[in-house]
């Protein structure tokens, strides 16, 4: 699930993850989050499934995209951009925090 978008930097971060995403929509099983186990990009308990998202991104052509809106809006769930949650979440709790 994707936050709301607050920042300037996070808004323009979601709308070029999002054109380039729309860019592979025909062709989904290039996108490894939008295939058949995509339940472990935003599974944050299990360790297994983690490792693969974590792999999964890896192979990802938008992988550079999905880390730099991943990082601009503070997702502090799942994992984007190659990066598990738990990698994350103390940067995001920090940053809320302030």
């Amino acid at each position: 699930m994707v936050r709301p978008v607050s920042s300037k930097r996070a808004r323009l971060a979601y709308e070029q993850f999002m054109r380039h995403l729309a860019g592979y929509l025909d062709r989904p099983e290039q996108i490894p989050c939008l295939g058949r186990n995509r339940g472990d990009w935003t599974n944050d308990q299990d360790q297994h499934a983690i490792a693969r998202a974590v792999a999964g991104c890896r192979t990802c052509p938008l992988l550079t995209e999905c880390r730099q809106y991943a990082k601009a809006s503070l997702e502090p769930a799942g994992v984007w951009g190659g990066v598990p949650a738990h990698v994350r979440r103390p940067i995001v709790a920090k940053l809320d925090a302030a």
